[in-house]
């Protein structure tokens, strides 16, 4: 979905961009006022990315994730997808494990008691968390 942010460093969401409003209270002010945006910088998303987005999309909004759904969603086949699931697998059976998520073979479910871990979830499908580049907010 799409997400319209507003305010000081704000981040706006789209299906394949995010664009951050500038962190300077006076330049944004300054901006808004004269009835311009005050966007400072922007990204626009690979087709890779679009995909990891949706998954995550998926997992974080709706609490599950069905591998049919995003197929279908995308137009894209079975290999396509396995690309980008495969690499979560030892990390989603372990969640499965713990009782955090219940896998099946079109996907899996958050269990509702365990809906904290989310995020933990969700970082499973990055490829930038799993493999530990940049700096990122550490799920609990």
């Amino acid at each position: 979905g799409q997400v319209y942010a507003f305010g000081v460093s704000a981040i706006s969401q789209f299906e394949s961009a995010f664009i951050q409003n500038t962190k300077n209270i006076d330049e944004y002010i300054d901006l808004i006022e004269d009835e311009t945006f005050a966007c400072e910088k922007g990204y626009i998303l690979n087709k890779d990315e679009k995909i990891i987005k949706a998954i995550i999309d998926e997992v974080m909004c709706n609490k599950q994730l069905s591998y049919s759904y995003i197929k279908t969603k995308l137009d894209i086949d079975k290999e396509t997808l396995a690309k980008f699931v495969n690499p979560a697998l030892p990390q989603l059976r372990e969640l499965a494990k713990d009782g955090i998520i219940a896998l099946n073979e079109d996907g899996l479910k958050v269990n509702e008691d365990e809906i904290l871990f989310i995020r933990n979830v969700a970082s499973a499908f990055d490829p930038l968390v799993r493999n530990n580049q940049g700096s990122f907010s550490k799920p609990v």
